[in-house]
């Protein structure tokens, strides 16, 4: 089988994408070519995997021209203006699919040459499928502002020596796109910047700070909830924006994309993870239900896709509050969802936490053999786990094998935040700290207690406090 972009995009067609293709590509507009009609007529009887040793070079040009000799030129040509005809069809129907952007560029040609009457009806088009926008985002105010742009130019034309308001309906309506779109991006930035270890610069934004905070727009949801989570981010010592993020997103999140409310209400979940993290163990109760209100507003899916890390954060916070019925039920009921190519280790790795918090450590342990992942987060959790395991089952030498492995494997990836090196390092440090104190010494256990509970970054806290009140 030869590799090719064509074959590529091929592979990701719908049906009715070949049906649409097929039309697109006989249609003399697009496509003179006969001889490439023939050579798509051939490949798309191998569809829809184009999986197949017919489809080696030599081949697949014999099946297409028996009477030729091969040709590679020939065949790179082929696919070459197939890609082309390929590209100009996606456009085609991703313009379907955005008729503002169609609306826009129409008017502009209109006004010009000059044609009002037309100008005019392509403008009532445009300002019946804005008033049937079903969102708020920051997309609205940018076709707002288009509008209304378009509008102005218009206007300008005519030489018209009157008040009109186009000018400032545009120039507000820009300033919204571009105030909510820089908040979101600050917000990203400062996200990621917290995951990886990248950099990043922030523009701007002390100074939109300080335009906020003379001027409040409580009433722009698509401002006021990214301004609250800028300041989440940014001082998450101070509960009220958390609290007031909740708020607005249970106020409003319907006025977003599925996508993007989704990503609103990562932020808030990010939050409660990193204050638990730091011992603020009272975020549990807070994450568990922002999890159960994406559930039930089926945000928390992607096309109807669970990821296997959100299945398994899910699981994990509602063990932590002891939910052991409930998160039975998830595990069991969200796992045909799950992304069937983690399907089978995501629920394993489930179970397995299922039984470790139920205190089967033998069973939980049988099950992490089961689970096979590449992804770093996931190796995180699965040697977290097994470091508790051991450490529950007071097996020694296993977990000071671990613990050796762990740390070499925080050294050496690079794709891992300071930050969370950091609260892996304290974890392994406290386990081995511990290990070292004589069970009887009350109060070198509770001194220890405490210099956990000062230290801001600690993986799996609340577990490891647990343990060591144990012994106080």
């Amino acid at each position: 089988m030869f590799k090719s972009k064509a074959l590529d995009v091929l592979r990701a067609f719908e049906t009715k994408d070949f049906r649409l293709f097929n039309d697109f590509i006989n249609s003399p507009y697009y496509n003179k070519n006969e001889e490439l009609i023939l050579f798509y007529e051939k490949l798309k009887k191998f569809a829809p995997q184009f999986q197949n040793k017919k489809l080696e070079r030599t081949i697949f040009y014999k099946l297409c021209f028996p009477k030729k000799k091969y040709n590679e030129k020939h065949l790179g040509y082929l696919l070459s203006d197939l890609m082309y005809l390929l590209d100009e069809y996606l456009m085609v129907r991703l313009s379907e699919e955005n008729k503002m952007n169609d609306y826009i560029s129409l008017m502009n040609h209109y006004i010009t040459l000059g044609l009002e009457k037309n100008y005019n009806s392509v403008l009532k088009s445009a300002e019946k499928l804005q008033k049937n926008y079903d969102y708020e985002d920051s997309q609205y105010y940018f076709y707002q502002y288009k509008i209304a742009s378009t509008s102005n130019r218009y206007f300008e034309l005519q030489n018209k020596r009157k008040f009109d308001q186009h000018i400032q309906v545009a120039s507000d309506n820009f300033d919204l796109y571009f105030i909510a779109q820089k908040l979101k991006y600050a917000c990203e930035i400062i996200n990621r910047k917290s995951i990886l270890s990248a950099q990043y610069e922030l523009k701007l934004i002390d100074e939109l700070v300080i335009y906020l905070k003379a001027n409040p727009h409580d009433d722009i949801p698509a401002i006021s909830i990214y301004y609250e989570i800028l300041f989440m981010l940014l001082y998450p010592k101070n509960k009220r924006h958390f609290f007031k993020l909740n708020l607005l997103l249970h106020k409003h999140s319907e006025k977003f994309p599925p996508k993007e409310s989704k990503d609103m209400y990562s932020f808030a979940l990010n939050h409660c993870i990193k204050q638990i993290n730091m011992g603020n163990t009272e975020y549990n109760r807070e994450l568990f239900e922002l999890y159960k209100v994406m559930i039930s507003k089926e945000i928390i899916y992607h096309n109807g896709v669970l990821s296997p890390w959100l299945y398994k954060n899910v699981a994990s916070v509602a063990l932590r509050l002891k939910e052991f019925d409930w998160t039975k039920n998830f595990i069991e009921t969200q796992c045909p969802k799950v992304d069937k190519n983690y399907r089978d280790s995501a629920y394993a790795y489930n179970l397995a936490y299922l039984h470790f918090s139920q205190g089967e450590y033998k069973e939980a342990m049988w099950r992490l053999h089961e689970v096979e992942f590449n992804d770093v987060f996931f190796h995180l959790d699965t040697k977290t786990m097994l470091l508790k395991i051991y450490f529950e089952l007071k097996d020694i030498e296993p977990l000071l094998s671990l613990i050796d492995a762990f740390k070499v494997y925080l050294k050496r990836n690079k794709h891992i935040s300071t930050y969370m090196k950091t609260s892996y390092r304290n974890l392994i440090k406290f386990v081995q700290k511990s290990l070292r104190l004589p069970d009887g010494d009350k109060a070198k256990w509770q001194a220890l207690y405490e210099e956990i509970q000062n230290v801001k970054h600690v993986a799996s806290t609340t577990w490891l406090l647990e343990k060591i009140k144990e012994k106080t």
